[in-house]
């Protein structure tokens, strides 16, 4: 799970608020007597400044105006919605902005009066209006009325430097807010110990930093990991000093469990976190002092986000850190423990930002560009990358009849019996001969009949042939492939050891895989770490082993990470493997390498399904039960618990019928002609609600009329297919597993753009 980031400003601000103060009269002269165009997208050409939190991204245009775009949950596009945005939208009641900044979810902006506005999530009071109370248009900070000179958002608190005084509010644990407690404030209160003599103030994560007039560093708060740069891990409630920089210090910035200064001469040094190697040094060891970034001189802006870090030089913009969805706009995906250039970016930077796991930039054309994560428009390209409602896979034909979803990858089969995939190809699992990703569906080569159905793993996928033969593709480090030996990959399909006919069905865990036989007899392979092979070892197989325990054979198979279940012939349900989240339903957290018997349903099973660590059951009474972990609400019963629920209890809210079942890591789903529903986890939009919000208890997947023919959920996305054959997914599409003919992030600039709305006068007078 990735840190939120700080997003902050550091004193380049000052440049800019120069700036501003000078051109914003006349800028906003003509803004009132130019007539606006019909509604269009256009790229940004008068930035002059952007921050970004961890899902939103805000500009300052050289007319005093902010626009945003992006995640809009907690109201920090500041339109007076809650919608998201994939191109900008004006921040309401703001026309005299001269700076900006960004915390997770909030930001604020410094007026050419001097006063400061914030807008956006308020959990903490960190919009400094005295409330708890989120806000989606901007409110005024108490008592910050004029006077400031800086101003910085941070994870869940801000601050601001008035009359040389530093001022902070919002969330202080760890003592954020550098007034010697870790009371909470909603309003300003001072930092103690600094004096009048504050210059800039920069807020990270859960610490924060400030330099004097003397330009000397100082920082407080959290210091696990060395971010205040004092030489020790010990969390500190009022400033200390910054070891080895000399008075000099030109410009900081705090990040999430990192900080970074620029020296007098031009040299950029880092501290603190470093397990991503964001501190720059060529290694992923946590600094607890200052150590010089390598590899760049010249500095003159930074910016720090969760696990990144950017800045311009006079030989361009590089970027190092965490790169995941191509934060660091190298055109890859690869970490880098030092700067690497933004590819496409060697001219003149005005400004920089870093986001949660996405980055911008204002060019010197004055226009934004950003990259990275894109899942909730935080690009501000005007493309939807990520949908959270069922869509269209891209180049399938309306005739498919099973589909499998994995932790990147899908696969679905036509009613012809050719068997297409897409997403994640890391370790051959398309099974399309190469190992290229694919955002659209891909045949799979060398199968040498017809098949009848086909299964994912994790990272693995097979497919039953007509004949009864069984055949699998990709990743073969456990043996999940059941070739006989465990290898690398196969980036084909390769028949599994023994299984040359009477194969009914394949069913895939994370990297164990299991058949069914026509006789209802089970076998199972690969990985066998949590006992989840059920033939009374943990040992691993690298072809089949008949199941333990399971005499009277079974009618289906549900596979989690580590452990699997099957429905009997006589309507019981057994599981075996590993047990401590309560997933094998038996009353205990004690690991089962033998099939056994789950306690509690109210009635003979008809279905069942296995997720990470949970299963669940529908019985022939119409209800659905569930067991296991339930720290995301995927047992649907309303709650969310730490702790196992070891016995079968009751999903809430599902109407009476019989529920065809398929579980993910951490979200579960049903379907039947009653409609097609999900519930835990839905960050990445893999419940279909039409949002991204988590569910405790089942919610209808929004697209009208949508019932599921067949249904499969995945890692954190889920595919079904409608009636008619077409298969629709939705949910988390990093590598393409979505299918929809991108992936949810771009890991080279382009350009925001904002929506010109026709006038509401004629005349042009708004």
């Amino acid at each position: 799970m990735s840190r939120l980031p700080f997003a902050s400003c550091s004193t380049q601000c000052s440049r800019i608020s120069r700036v501003l103060r000078h051109l914003l009269i006349s800028s906003l002269v003509a803004l009132a007597c130019t007539a606006l165009p019909s509604v269009a997208q256009v790229p940004f050409d008068d930035a002059i400044q952007v921050v970004a939190g961890e899902s939103h991204t805000c500009a300052l245009r050289a007319n005093g105006t902010v626009w945003c775009w992006g995640d809009n949950a907690s109201g920090m596009l500041g339109d007076g919605t809650t919608t998201s945005r994939q191109s900008g939208v004006q921040v309401q009641n703001l026309i005299n902005a001269v700076e900006i900044t960004a915390g997770a979810i909030h930001n604020c902006a410094l007026t050419s009066l001097g006063s400061v506005v914030c807008w956006g999530g308020n959990h903490f009071g960190q919009l400094g209006d005295g409330t708890t109370t989120f806000r989606s248009l901007p409110t005024t900070v108490v008592g910050l009325t004029s006077g400031v000179t800086s101003l910085s958002a941070g994870r869940h608190h801000s601050c601001a430097v008035v009359s040389g005084i530093a001022k902070c509010w919002g969330n202080n644990s760890y003592g954020v807010l550098g007034d010697g407690t870790t009371t909470s404030r909603r309003t300003p209160t001072d930092v103690i110990g600094l004096g009048s003599n504050v210059s800039s103030i920069s807020a990270g994560n859960n610490h924060t930093c400030a330099l004097d007039t003397a330009r000397r560093l100082l920082c407080w708060g959290y210091n696990s990991d060395g971010q205040l740069g004092d030489g020790s891990t010990e969390t500190r409630l009022t400033p200390v000093f910054t070891n080895g920089l000399d008075p000099g210090v030109l410009s900081m910035s705090a990040g999430s469990n990192h900080s970074c200064a620029v020296s007098g001469d031009a040299l950029m040094h880092c501290w603190g976190n470093n397990v991503s190697g964001q501190i720059g040094d060529g290694t992923i060891t946590d600094r607890t002092s200052p150590v010089q970034v390598i590899g760049i001189a010249d500095v003159s802006l930074i910016a720090l986000g969760s696990d990144h870090t950017c800045a311009t030089s006079t030989a361009g913009t590089f970027c190092w850190g965490a790169n995941e969805y191509g934060r660091l706009g190298d055109g890859s995906t690869s970490q880098r423990n030092s700067p690497t250039p933004v590819l496409g970016e060697n001219s003149d930077v005005i400004a920089i930002a870093a986001g949660g796991r996405h980055s911008c930039l204002v060019a010197a054309d004055h226009r934004v560009r950003c990259w990275g994560d894109g899942r909730v428009g935080q690009l501000g390209d005007d493309v939807v990358y990520q949908f959270a409602s069922p869509t269209p896979v891209t180049g399938l034909d309306a005739d498919m009849v099973d589909i499998a979803s994995g932790a990147g990858h899908s696969c679905a089969l036509s009613n012809t019996g050719e068997v297409r995939c897409w997403g994640s190809n890391v370790w051959g699992q398309l099974g399309d001969g190469t190992l290229e990703n694919r955002t659209t569906p891909v045949a799979v080569n060398g199968l040498p009949s017809g098949v009848l159905t086909v299964t994912a793993g994790a990272l693995h996928t097979c497919a039953v042939l007509n004949g009864g033969a069984a055949y699998c593709w990709g990743d073969d480090r456990s043996g999940q492939l059941g070739g006989g030996n465990a290898g690398a990959w196969q980036t084909s399909p390769s028949p599994v050891l023994g299984l040359d006919s009477n194969v009914a069905r394949l069913y895939a865990g994370y990297a164990h895989t299991c058949a069914r036989m026509t006789d209802n007899s089970v076998y199972c392979w690969g990985d066998n770490q949590g006992g989840q092979l059920g033939d009374g070892t943990y040992e691993y197989r690298s072809s089949p082993v008949a199941v333990e325990g399971l005499d009277e054979g079974a009618v289906a198979l549900a596979l989690g990470t580590l452990h699997s279940c099957a429905l009997t012939t006589l309507g019981s349900v057994k599981c075996w493997g590993e047990n401590w989240r309560g997933e094998l339903g038996d009353g205990s957290t004690t690991a089962r390498p033998v099939a056994t018997p789950v306690i509690g349903l109210s009635a003979a099973a008809i279905a069942i399904a296995a997720g990470d660590g949970h299963t669940c059951a529908t019985l022939s009474n119409g209800a659905v039960m569930c067991w296991g972990s339930n720290e995301y609400g995927q047992i649907g019963d309303g709650n969310i618990s730490m702790m196992p629920v070891v016995s079968p209890t009751n999903v809430a809210g599902l109407a009476v019928a019989d529920w065809e079942l398929t579980a993910g890591n951490w979200h579960t789903c049903a379907y039947s002609s009653a409609g097609t529903f999900c519930w835990g986890l839905g960050g990445e939009g893999q419940l279909g609600y039409g949002d991204f919000g988590t569910y405790l208890t089942p919610v209808g997947v929004s697209a009208p009329s949508f019932v599921a023919e067949s249904m499969s959920a995945g890692y954190q996305h889920t595919c079904a297919i409608a009636s008619g054959g077409e298969v629709n997914c939705w949910g988390s599409n990093y590598s393409g597993e979505a299918g929809l003919g991108r992936r949810s992030f771009r890991s080279l600039p382009l350009d925001a753009v904002f929506t010109m709305s026709s006038p509401v006068f004629s005349d042009g007078f708004e």
